[in-house]
């Protein structure tokens, strides 16, 4: 099932809890999911253009499903069976429908386990008010193009996953969220002192499918500049 999916990891290496917790995952990937391919993009920049580092992923890939993926994060194997039979009938797919934050001692005990479902050591977890439209999107090439990939006027934290969301649901049509949950790896809070230039950039996404279409438009001739 998984022999078509490419995962697009964008990772920004701190040498500590982060570069840790990928290494974890990247295990897990390889004991549930050894069919796909894994495509890192590894950019050592603060702060974190995730959004350009999920398009040069999104280039190295060479399948027609991508599963665009957080670094810090594990979930029930199942849900990507579900999550990609799911495109048959939507345009694209959300399995989490919670986010579940590890504490530290508990990320500290699945990293230092093997890898497996569902995991063998005793954790602790609270549960986000809100599950946001990030954490692992599971997209066609096709509808990935469409949108002309992340907008990379986004830096550090904030707003890339929400613009990517709305240009999706309204030039390709709305995504499918499953009742799943993203248990997601302890590590300090990301770069938040660009956020207010994100959330200016993503208001400019949400008056419609003409402003969607001005703004992938306006990338398209930045790229073309370059």
């Amino acid at each position: 099932m998984f022999s078509n999916v490419s995962v697009l990891f964008p990772f920004g290496p701190d040498n500590g809890p982060r570069s840790e917790a990928f290494e974890w995952v990247l295990k897990f990937y390889d004991r549930m999911f050894p069919e796909v391919e894994i495509c890192i993009v590894e950019i050592n920049e603060q702060p974190f253009p995730k959004a350009r580092a999920i398009n040069q992923a999104a280039e190295k890939a060479t399948r027609d499903i991508f599963l665009i993926a957080d670094t810090d994060i594990f979930f029930d194997p199942d849900l990507l069976n579900v999550a990609v039979k799911e495109l048959e009938s939507h345009a694209w797919v959300l399995p989490f429908a919670r986010r579940l934050y590890l504490d530290k001692e508990s990320s500290k005990k699945v990293i230092s386990s093997d890898p497996q479902w569902p995991i063998q050591v005793e954790i602790k977890v609270h549960q986000a008010p809100q599950v946001g439209w990030g954490l692992l999107n599971v997209v066609p090439r096709k509808f990935f193009e469409a949108v002309n990939g992340f907008d990379e006027r986004f830096v550090g934290w904030g707003g890339e996953d929400d613009t990517f969301a709305v240009s999706l649901n309204t030039l390709c049509g709305p995504g499918k969220r499953l009742n799943g949950s993203a248990y997601h790896l302890w590590h300090p809070q990301g770069d938040m002192s660009n956020y207010g230039n994100n959330l200016k950039l993503l208001k400019a996404y949400l008056n419609g499918r003409e402003s969607v279409a001005r703004e992938i438009e306006k990338r398209r001739d930045l790229k073309n500049d370059n």
